[in-house]
């Protein structure tokens, strides 16, 4: 059948999305300044919480946030905001490889990789005077 040659293939979209993340992290590790990988860690681990917290097994509101982070990533884009574009790339990235199941793990665990070596600052406990 021809239209089996425009089906998507899970593990060839699979594969490149791991692709894609290695070099993106690898990318921004070698180019970035600690600071900006700092942001992008801080940006990507808030969006990936938010999409777990918020769409955990609803595959329709997924979708729509995967759309408005391919929104977002083009506004960063357009801004040339490398931290939001890279963390963005990294959300889309992620979702996908969660679309695709177990053959997108490679890909996640690039993602969590990259999070774990940038850890989230933590914040300063805050005290009342007096």
């Amino acid at each position: 059948m021809i239209f089996g040659f425009f089906a998507r293939n899970p593990n060839k979209e699979a594969s490149q999305l791991a692709s894609d993340a290695a070099s993106i992290i690898d990318m921004a590790e070698t180019t970035y300044r600690t600071e900006l990988l700092d942001e992008i860690a801080e940006i990507t681990r808030y969006g990936l919480d938010s999409m777990e917290r918020n769409c955990a097994d609803d595959d329709v509101r997924r979708a729509r946030e995967l759309d408005r982070y391919k929104s977002l990533h083009r506004e960063a884009r357009r801004q040339n905001a490398q931290a939001k574009l890279t963390a963005y790339t990294l959300i889309i990235i992620n979702t996908r490889a969660l679309a695709v199941a177990q053959a997108g793990t490679p890909a996640c665990e690039h993602i969590n990789a990259f999070l774990q070596r940038w850890p989230a600052k933590e914040e300063p406990e805050s005290t009342l005077p007096g």
